[in-house]
């Protein structure tokens, strides 16, 4: 885990999108500059951040949140940095929270999660189990569980889910693989280190979880009912890797694989992409790069072939198409998608013009937006989210960063820019240095960024 600058774009949809075709992708001039936005605004006054997540409420609330680099938690409050903006995000504000003994508690990352009456979930982890903290709209301050008592032996990086009226999904990365308590119950001793947990109460009480294949999942809760589940999974290394996608209707009970294609060149860097648009459409995103894991946390870019930007959508008759929508060549790296109104699909992600990665190598931060992405021929946009680089070297920066479509239709993303630190822990400097900032779109207009 790196520390890492978080800053949230915001990108309009309307009127900005050019022809791309899935058969010859055009050529993006990486020296275009972005589209214009408003001053900056720091949201990490208090202290450094990293690994930042963001959601979006029915009322358009937007939440946001940042695992924090200093440990123990600083100050008398969560050991994750959590923030809501009411207008469009031009200013942020903390989330309330009570000054008790479960405000400081020590916690490595986390994830946030709004469901459709509009209360805010954060789910945060410290190894031995996941914590859980609950606003109601407001936001107004409900509680917080210290100990979730997940059945997971190890608790690691948390992606968290909801819809309706309190159900929420929470999928773990346990570290080792071992089987879960409710594949036991049911015959299934399945070997696992992604568990799946459903609640059905607003996070008051959960299951005792579910064993998923993979080396890497991402879930999306339907915003257009409370029971449909999309989770997406990679696994493998090089041209044999696969990509699982699971589509259930019972919230999660049953997740049976609807679609799973053969990586051309292999997984890319950390997580798949999932999300479900306003129509019930599912998309599953992923990067086809050859990249490979080295150590804990460290991943080698092998070869010189420029990396692909995929996703699939679900159709009507149940069938994924799939399309290649890679906007340039490049390597690319944590991939996540993000929906909206019907067919408005967003996919954010790291890419350095480097074929060949290096030391020297720069890492900027792109998002990519359609409103058609749900046709046979979609139209995009890719927009380069800062001049300046994410991270320099042979990795992009932190682990993961992402994006939301707030109901307005406008595109958020809070991503990570690393900056050099003068930090020194245990007679070593960390290396990175944190902040969380935002910034709004002043025109929606792009002439420069998109496909030519």
């Amino acid at each position: 885990m790196r520390a890492a600058l978080a800053i949230v774009l915001l990108a309009c949809l309307a009127g900005c999108l050019s022809p791309l075709s899935n058969v010859d992708t055009p050529t993006l001039d990486p020296s275009l500059t972005a589209l214009a936005f408003a001053a900056p605004v720091k949201l990490t006054v208090k202290g450094e951040g990293f690994e930042p997540s963001i959601a979006v409420a029915p009322d358009g609330t937007l939440v946001a949140t940042a695992a924090k680099t200093e440990r123990p938690a600083e100050g008398e409050y969560l050991a994750s940095w959590i923030w809501f903006s009411k207008d469009g995000g031009k200013s942020w504000q903390d989330l309330p929270l009570p000054k008790d003994p479960q405000a400081t508690y020590w916690g490595g990352e986390g994830d946030i999660a709004v469901d459709a009456v509009g209360r805010t979930y954060l789910s945060d982890i410290y190894v031995a189990d996941a914590a859980l903290t609950r606003w109601s709209p407001g936001p107004v301050w409900d509680w917080t569980k210290a100990v979730m008592a997940t059945t997971a032996p190890i608790d690691d990086r948390p992606w968290i889910e909801a819809h309706g009226d309190g159900v929420v999904y929470l999928l773990i990365n346990t570290g080792p693989a071992f089987p879960t308590p409710s594949d036991l119950a049911e015959g299934r001793p399945t070997m696992s280190s992604k568990w799946l947990y459903r609640s059905e109460d607003a996070g008051e009480t959960w299951t005792l979880g579910q064993g998923l294949w993979g080396s890497f999942c991402m879930p999306a809760a339907s915003p257009v009912d409370d029971r449909t589940l999309l989770v997406v999974c990679h696994g493998g290394e090089g041209s044999s890797s696969k990509l699982q996608v699971l589509w259930s209707t019972d919230r999660g009970r049953t997740l049976p694989v609807e679609y799973s294609p053969t990586f051309e060149l292999g997984t890319s860097y950390l997580a798949p992409g999932a999300a479900i648009d306003a129509a019930g459409t599912g998309y599953a995103a992923w990067l086809d790069d050859l990249a490979i894991s080295v150590g804990f946390q460290e991943t080698e870019w092998q070869g010189d072939q420029p990396g692909h930007v995929k996703y699939a959508m679900r159709g009507a008759d149940v069938s994924w198409t799939m399309h290649d929508v890679t906007p340039f060549p490049a390597r690319f790296a944590e991939i996540h998608a993000c929906a909206g109104r019907a067919g408005t699909l967003g996919l954010s992600f790291y890419a350095t013009t480097d074929l060949v990665v290096t030391a020297q190598s720069q890492w900027f931060a792109y998002v990519m937006v359609s409103d058609d992405a749900d046709a046979a021929e979609p139209s995009w946009n890719v927009t380069r989210l800062a001049e300046e680089p994410a991270g320099t070297g042979t990795e992009p920066p932190g682990d993961f960063f992402e994006c939301v479509v707030a109901p307005d239709n406008r595109v958020h993303v809070i991503f990570q820019l690393d900056k050099p630190h003068d930090i020194v822990r245990d007679g070593e400097a960390s290396g990175i240095a944190a902040d969380v900032i935002t910034a709004s779109q002043v025109s929606g207009a792009n002439l420069l960024n998109g496909f030519r």
